[in-house]
């Protein structure tokens, strides 16, 4: 398998991306596009990760390099640098940054911090929420983040020795912090949100002491209207929540230990809807009048008008966790067509709900960074068939495909940040394996952008 560093390293950086994290949602996505102006990261080399920021009508005359000054404090001794997501909010662009550092002789030093693009004059500035992260936390420390129409809800870690978690926001005029009179606080570990209308609820627990003794679990609930907590539920140990008809699912354990699935409803009631027993549930999502999660290796539906569960496809890859490895692990959900995906494991699968099945698009692909972006209504992604290296393919709803063998042969053009831009495909990619060039698609001609 070629170009297996790269491979590794992309599916460490990949880790610090998704460090909006563990499956939690968010809308914030891997490149912006802003009347008619795509918002691209870019990294020269195709065995680091050191991005910059580039804005592109499309044409090779009008791509330029917005900011490559947008780096964190502290970023002395590089290993590499990522730019993890965007949300547009009004006429700002607010961007989420990562570098890591040396000295590794442990582990690596993460900073991560959050920029502020003026979309009226590209002028970017940084607001003071960066965070060091240390090698031993970077799976449990990673920050998340929530649009919404106030700004950038933004969660970190409030110190390497507690797994509790400041919230702020940031939006045009600073940072602020929110109002938090209860005895809860949010939980890193992990971070679950839901967001609805002008709520955000979070998983949440409660500690007694400086030596961080948690004595409970239970939900908080933020009005962005007034950005203040209250407390939701208490007793709950929180794995997965979703919103369907502006009703508050979540699966979680409550005093009997047990896994659960339960019903936050308008009334402030709690419903427990299944037992699954001892069995961890996780990953909840919910479409179409019915709620998906994942169980070890399995797909399952919840149908809530009946009450009923199915199993639709055991993948036998353990789908549902996260795993810095480039094989495993959960990528995400994603609707299309009046359809549902689920990228996880390094595969492709479609969700059936009418039927109750599911299906492996990919078998005899494996996905690059377990990523698959949505372009004029078809699904790219990056993808080893073990020949021809990680090249360019989609799904059409009907068939897996070979887009281009970009880098012809046996080398990987190992194409990322696929963003559909005025009816064509603008994408970072390599033709030799060594630097990679923006590119535009139009049908099958490949044009550089830079």
């Amino acid at each position: 398998m070629k170009n297996t560093i790269n491979l590794m390293l992309s599916a460490v950086v990949a880790t610090f991306i998704a460090g909006c994290g563990g499956g939690n949602p968010s809308n914030a996505g891997s490149t912006s596009v802003v009347n008619n102006i795509g918002y691209i990261p870019f990294s020269t080399s195709v065995t680091s990760r050191n991005d910059v920021l580039y804005k592109t009508d499309g044409t090779a005359a009008n791509t330029n390099i917005v900011s490559n000054t947008y780096l964190p404090s502290g970023s002395n001794n590089l290993i590499s640098s990522s730019i993890g997501g965007f949300v547009k909010n009004n006429n700002t662009l607010y961007i989420a940054t990562q570098v890591l550092r040396s000295p590794c002789l442990v582990g690596c030093n993460l900073t991560y911090g959050y920029l502020t693009l003026n979309l009226s004059n590209d002028t970017v500035a940084q607001p003071s929420i960066t965070k060091v992260v240390s090698s031993n936390d970077l799976n449990s420390f990673l920050p998340s983040y929530v649009a919404s129409n106030n700004g950038l809800y933004v969660f970190s870690s409030h110190s390497a020795g507690l797994a509790y978690a400041d919230m702020k926001l940031i939006d045009n005029t600073g940072v602020h912090a929110m109002t938090n009179n209860t005895d809860y606080t949010p939980w890193m570990i992990p971070l679950v949100s839901a967001m609805n209308n002008n709520s955000i609820y979070v998983s949440a627990h409660k500690i007694s002491n400086q030596n961080g003794d948690i004595t409970d679990f239970g939900i908080l609930k933020l009005d962005t209207s007034t950005n203040t907590f209250s407390l939701l539920v208490s007793g709950y140990y929180i794995n997965s929540m979703a919103i369907f008809n502006s009703d508050l699912y979540f699966i979680a354990k409550d005093n009997s230990n047990k896994w659960k699935l339960f019903k936050f409803d308008t009334n402030n009631n709690v419903t427990s809807l299944y037992d699954f027993n001892t069995a961890s549930r996780e990953r909840l999502y919910a479409f179409n009048g019915s709620l998906y999660f994942i169980g070890g290796t399995t797909i399952y539906k919840y149908d809530i008008a009946n009450g009923t569960i199915n199993s639709l496809l055991n993948t036998n890859i353990a789908i549902g966790t996260n795993n810095n490895s480039s094989k495993y692990g959960f990528g995400g959900y994603i609707e299309l067509n009046n359809k549902l995906y689920l990228y996880a494991g390094n595969k492709l699968f479609e969700i059936d709900g009418a039927n109750n099945s599911a299906t492996n698009l990919t078998p005899n692909l494996n996905i690059t960074d377990n990523v698959v972006y949505k372009a004029n209504g078809k699904l790219y992604f990056g993808a080893d068939n073990g020949s021809i290296g990680t090249e360019l393919y989609k799904y059409d709803g009907s068939s897996v495909n070979l887009v281009k063998d970009i880098n012809i042969g046996a080398g990987s053009s190992i194409p990322r940040h696929i963003t559909e831009l005025n009816g064509d495909i603008v994408f970072q990619a390599s033709q030799d394996g060594t630097n990679n060039k923006l590119f535009k698609l139009n049908n099958n001609t490949l044009t550089p952008l830079n």
